[in-house]
């Protein structure tokens, strides 16, 4: 693998971690004003101790883990996506494509979210008229969080080298 394939690697994956980081912080401002349905990794925690409870690998104390694992992977997901999109020559470090990249996102988020609550299970706290919303608003942080941190980074080592 080239050098420089590698390096791509290791921005998508620490843009996915930064974008979904700055999205959990954002949830946890809308959090303080709404009781109800925006706290995403405890809620895949839940869904996550609601069928795997009781089985050999599972264990309650890491639940909450459990579900920042599943929303940090999903966020490295959504990034290797955004890259592929930049690699091809769609959308780029702008605020425009980046609003249309959280934008469409949000929407694949809702409705993600959507179908995996309706056919998964659904906690007590999810109030659907707060959580889809803020979900697509989430990820409008979210692609900042990635074009930011992707392009800065991509910035500083074309600079040093």
């Amino acid at each position: 693998m080239a050098e420089e394939s590698i390096l791509e690697i290791v921005i998508v994956f620490i843009s996915g971690i930064g974008g979904a980081a700055f999205m959990s912080l954002f949830l946890r401002l809308i959090n303080d004003y709404f009781s109800h349905g925006v706290r995403v990794p405890l809620i895949l925690g839940q869904v996550v101790h609601h069928y795997f409870n009781g089985k050999p690998f599972y264990r309650l104390r890491h639940k909450n883990k459990y579900g920042q694992i599943i929303h940090l992977s999903v966020g490295i997901l959504f990034a290797y996506c955004y890259t592929w999109l930049w690699s091809r020559g769609i959308g780029g470090p702008t605020a425009l494509d980046t609003f249309v990249f959280g934008l469409v996102n949000g929407l694949v988020g809702m409705i993600g979210w959507f179908a995996f609550l309706q056919l998964t299970y659904e906690p007590e706290q999810v109030n659907k008229k707060i959580f889809f919303p803020i979900i697509i608003i989430a990820h409008l942080v979210f692609a900042f969080g990635v074009t930011c941190i992707y392009f800065s980074l991509w910035y500083v080592i074309n600079i040093s080298s």
